[in-house]
């Protein structure tokens, strides 16, 4: 499995003409690879998400959507219910620190 690469996830890609939105999440808390690895595969079985990648070092996962109408909030919620702090991330913002 690849921690840092992106996966295709079990949802089918857009329609022609549909537009996928990315969000980058910064992932607190985590430890491990198979911290990274739990948060993408959770992320990758969430309705409207086409791709997600986690990022170890960083603490980044970027979170691709096929264009269904998702709030980042509910993204932060799943990671949350993982027992890992999420929050939506803006371009620039420093990695947490575990």
């Amino acid at each position: 499995m690849e921690i840092g690469g992106d996966r295709r996830g079990p949802n089918p890609a857009p329609a022609a003409g549909e537009d996928a939105g990315t969000v980058d999440l910064l992932v607190g808390a985590r430890h491990c690879p198979s911290c990274s690895a739990l948060v993408q595969e959770t992320l990758l079985a969430e309705p409207g998400v086409r791709q997600a990648a986690v990022d170890l070092v960083t603490g980044r996962a970027s979170v691709t959507f096929d264009g269904r109408p998702v709030a980042v909030e509910d993204q932060c919620g799943t990671v949350a219910g993982l027992g890992y702090s999420a929050t939506a991330s803006a371009a620039g913002d420093p990695a947490p620190t575990c």
